[in-house]
C-alpha cells in the first residue's frame, strides 16, 4: 500500500512527468496496478521486444 501511495504522491507532485520506465523514480510495477484500477493513466508505449514504458502519467480526474 505505501507503494501505491508514494506513486500517487510522485504524481500529485511532479504533473509534468514525460513518461514511466523501468529505470523512473516510481515504480512501473506499482504504475500499472494503479493504472488498472483506474486512478491513474497513461498512454501504453510497451514494446513487443519487453522493454516497458507509459507516457504522458497522470491522476485520473
Amino acid at each position: 500500500m505505501e507503494a501505491h501511495k508514494a506513486v500517487l504522491e510522485y504524481l500529485i507532485n511532479n504533473p509534468n512527468v514525460d513518461f514511466v520506465n523501468e529505470s523512473s523514480d516510481m515504480d512501473i510495477v506499482t504504475f500499472k496496478e494503479l493504472m488498472h484500477s483506474g486512478l491513474v493513466d497513461g498512454i501504453n508505449a510497451c514494446a513487443d521486444d519487453g522493454d516497458c514504458k507509459y507516457c504522458h502519467p497522470s491522476l485520473m480526474a
